[in-house]
């Protein structure tokens, strides 16, 4: 399967109606806080400089890994499918004037095949995309229902590790007690978790911006490429194909041409 992305990450959350009360173990500690400890633990994340990180997980398996650097313009997307198998790669450069993407997919014959791809989307996306870059990625994810919903009152309870639970009717909040930043978001229904977020800031002494904006970076399922082939010999024999949209009438309603 193979998509046509003019457009750099936003948030793919839908908005949610959620129902079902989360319920903590008999034996923890439980506590009912106000938003303000949730607040302060998003912002002591939210304002940090460094590279976005946000690993976001359906609970049927389907997994994005995303990077976002604001400063240098570049964003990696990580699409995995329910058995963790790279669909693709999609690396945006000069705050999303341009893609470099890596397909693996099933070609006609049953066979697993690789493209690279090379995509200059249209005039208006790139002006989009300049905007877009300039905001945080991990606000996009957590705003519509995290941000503007975090007055109420919160179920607070220590987990097992480092971590502090903050629960309400629709999520599982995660702080890391050494740090006192947000870690981990579940977005949860009657009880089950329907997408897991687990996000951070790489400071820029932690990993290089070339190494994790690179087609060979590595990944974060083990089983990413098929048939036991490394990501460095694929896309060393693939030849780069161009796509030149840039005079391309664009639809920013549905982000593609």
């Amino acid at each position: 399967m193979r998509f046509k992305k003019y457009i750099v990450c936003g948030s793919m959350i839908a908005v949610l109606s959620l129902g079902g009360l989360i319920i903590g173990n008999a034996n923890e500690k439980v506590t009912t806080v106000d938003g303000k400890d949730v607040i302060s633990s998003y912002n002591n994340l939210i304002n940090k400089d460094g590279i976005e990180h946000l690993i976001l997980t359906e609970n049927n398996g389907i997994t994005l890994d995303i990077y976002r650097d604001r400063n240098s313009g570049k964003e990696r997307v990580d699409y995995y499918d329910e058995n963790g198998i790279l669909v693709e790669r999609s690396i945006a450069t000069d705050f999303g004037s341009s893609f470099l993407t890596l397909s693996q997919y099933t070609n006609e014959n049953g066979e697993w095949d690789y493209t690279l791809t090379k995509t200059l989307p249209p005039k208006d996306a790139v002006l989009e995309n300049k905007e877009l870059m300039k905001k945080s990625m991990i606000d996009g994810y957590f705003e519509e229902e995290f941000v503007n919903g975090i007055y109420g009152n919160w179920k607070k309870s220590n987990t097992n590790g480092s971590l502090v639970q903050y629960s309400d009717e629709n999520n599982n909040i995660y702080v890391d007690s050494s740090t006192g930043e947000v870690v981990k978001r579940e977005i949860v229904s009657k009880g089950e978790v329907l997408r897991t977020l687990d996000v951070e800031i790489l400071g820029y002494n932690q990993k290089s911006v070339d190494s994790i904006f690179n087609i060979d970076a590595p990944f974060i399922k083990d089983s990413a490429i098929v048939e036991n082939k490394s990501i460095r010999s694929i896309s060393k024999g693939l030849k780069i194909e161009i796509e030149d949209n840039s005079n391309v009438e664009y639809d920013s309603s549905k982000g593609i041409g």
